[in-house]
This record gives C-alpha cells, structure tokens and sequence, in this order.
C-alpha cells in the first residue's frame, strides 16, 4: 500500500486467463475497502498494452506510479 496525496492506493499484479494477459491493477483504500480506479494490462492475445479506469478523478501521480510499477514489474514480452 502507498499513500500519495494523502490517499492510500494498493498496486496488484495480476494475470487474467480469460484476457489472455497480465496487468497491474490500481485500488484507493478507503475504509478499508479496495475500489477498483485503473489497470495497465499487457493483452497477449492482441499484442497490446491496453489502459482501463473508471470515471474518477485522481493525481496524475497516481497514474505515472501506475506505469513505473507496470513497466518494473511485467516482462514486456507478450506470451504466444
């Protein structure tokens, strides 16, 4: 969990067999509660990194965390 802004955020790395890919998810922590803002997901059947959010608003801080954690954290090869 990091706090940027005076929000805490949690950055998950996970896989998704059904998209055929794995990404890095991005929650806010409120109330101890995980709410899904973002994910950066490197798509292996479309050879594509793809960007999904929600509709709120957040620094652009918290994006530019979201693409550090994805580019150290996922190979940017895409699996066959």
């Amino acid at each position: 969990m990091e706090d940027i802004n005076g929000i805490s955020y949690q950055f998950l790395i996970a896989s998704d067999v059904d998209r055929n890919g794995i990404g890095v998810e991005l929650y806010e922590i409120v109330n101890d509660t995980k709410i899904f803002r973002a994910e950066i997901f490197r798509n292996d059947s479309l050879k594509l990194v793809q960007f999904i959010g929600t509709n709120s608003e957040m620094p652009l801080t918290v994006l530019e965390r979201l693409k550090e954690v994805f580019d150290s954290e996922i190979p940017k090869e895409y699996d066959c």
